[in-house]
């Protein structure tokens, strides 16, 4: 039968190096919780896997309270917190961030760079125990109070364990080994993190189309825009020329004046030429000589003005 009680257990490391940057206040690799204690009891992995989560940012004090388990601690007792909880095949691990001007600072780096067996961190718990061969098995942890800086851990032999499993082995044994649930339990900020990028790289996808729809109109507008700015150019010049040619309005007609707008420099003026060269016949209405031009009956100007316009 599975009962829930209040669990004290100690973990500690014994003859491993520590990695320890006393400036920033940061003992990185520590164990928090092992499979096995020196009190008899053992933890289920999967129960170890869920409560991941629950160690992160969990409070780190100097011992344990005097009294009650869950009892107030003294304020002078907070040294610091766990970070960057991850599992290893033998328990968890994580960071412990401390406060570098606490009075027991100074203490704490040097027992975890000279001797790390000299100290441990004991995790304070509410779990579900169950008996199983004669033998306490923790079957689930449900709260952590604290994980506290103890001089006799239990369930490792120091600070530092060396079987910590590398980063990528850990991510491949959240991956294949831990269900959805588990992982959330786990390692919930990086559940976090993967969804906020998530919902941020489709708020950049769809500002991105956004923003590509609104250029292509912008273009688009801008295109008309110099069409117009074009057109009203070509206009201007091609009346300017007009003016200067000084022809007849009956021979500024709305075709010639298009050949003009459409024609370049060189062109709008040889049409210019060629219709003054039209405009002098105007004034030819009987020719010298019927042998001279044998074209049939000489035109008066009305006629001839309309067979320019053909």
């Amino acid at each position: 039968m599975a009962i829930w009680e209040t669990i004290q257990e100690y973990v500690n490391s014994r003859g491993v190096e520590l990695a320890t940057d006393a400036e920033v206040g940061v003992i990185r690799g520590v164990k928090i919780l092992g499979i096995e204690s020196q009190n008899g009891r053992s933890y289920a992995p999967e129960a170890v896997s869920k409560a991941a989560g629950l160690y992160e940012g969990a409070k780190v004090n100097v011992n344990h309270p005097r009294d009650k388990p869950d009892g107030p601690r003294d304020y002078r007792d907070r040294i610091g917190q766990i970070t960057k909880v991850r599992i290893g095949q033998d328990g968890l691990y994580g960071d412990l961030r401390f406060n570098p001007k606490h009075a027991l600072a100074e203490q704490l780096v040097w027992d975890a760079t000279n001797a790390p067996e000299n100290v441990g961190l004991s995790h304070n718990v509410h779990a579900r125990v169950s008996g199983k061969n004669g033998k306490q098995v923790v079957e689930e942890i449900y709260a952590v109070q604290s994980v506290d800086l103890v001089a006799d851990p239990a369930t490792t032999h120091g600070l530092f364990e060396h079987t910590l499993i590398p980063e990528e082995k850990e991510n491949d044994m959240a991956i294949t080994d831990m269900s959805i649930t588990e992982v959330r339990a786990a390692r919930q900020d990086v559940v976090e993190a993967v969804v906020a990028e998530t919902k941020t790289a489709i708020a950049e996808s769809e500002e991105a189309k956004k923003a590509a729809a609104e250029l292509a109109s912008l273009r688009e507008e801008l295109d008309k825009i110099k069409a117009a700015s074009a057109l009203q150019a070509r206009m201007a010049r091609t009346a300017e020329l007009l003016e200067e040619a000084k022809l007849p309005k009956e021979l500024l007609t709305d075709h010639f004046k298009k050949q003009i707008a459409e024609a370049d420099e060189e062109g709008a003026k040889a049409l210019i030429e060629d219709r003054r060269d039209v405009a002098k016949h105007l004034n030819v209405t009987h020719p010298t000589s019927r042998a001279q031009t044998d074209t049939g009956p000489p035109m008066d100007q009305k006629t001839f003005i309309a067979a320019v316009k053909k």
